[in-house]
């Protein structure tokens, strides 16, 4: 990802001069610079033929194919890790969903509170 930001101060440029620059305003640079447009790559394409201007570190975007290589024994311990995360997920849930039926019971019928049933109707003991 080119922060275009970092790019600006390492070559100690004000946003207006950035602007004549790339030919377009300072609104659009500030754009940029907070995130609201990206970067057209014309600017960077610009900035790399030239050679007049430092470029900054470039940070590997989330959206690369970035390949790290490990042992195999550490890969399969991260896999072994990442299943036990997953397996305690679902019991975390689950005791959630335990908790959240004590804390919030349903709504009790107020007439079997007092022995009467669904209906309303007093149970009688029996006759024997």
């Amino acid at each position: 990802m080119f922060d275009f930001k970092s790019f600006r101060k390492i070559n100690n440029l004000k946003q207006s001069e950035a602007a004549e620059y790339f030919s377009c305003t300072q609104a659009f640079i500030s754009r940029i610079e907070r995130g609201i447009s990206p970067v057209p790559s014309h600017f960077i394409t610009k900035i790399e033929s030239e050679g007049r201007y430092k470029m900054p570190d470039m940070v590997p975007s989330l959206n690369t194919d970035l390949k790290i290589e490990m042992p195999r024994e550490v890969f399969d311990k991260m896999a072994q890790l990442i299943d036990t995360v997953c397996s305690q997920q679902d019991v975390i849930a689950q005791q959630q969903s335990v908790i959240n039926k004590v804390l919030n019971p349903p709504p009790r019928n107020e007439a079997s509170v007092d022995g009467a049933d669904s209906e309303g109707n007093r149970g009688a003991s029996a006759v024997g």
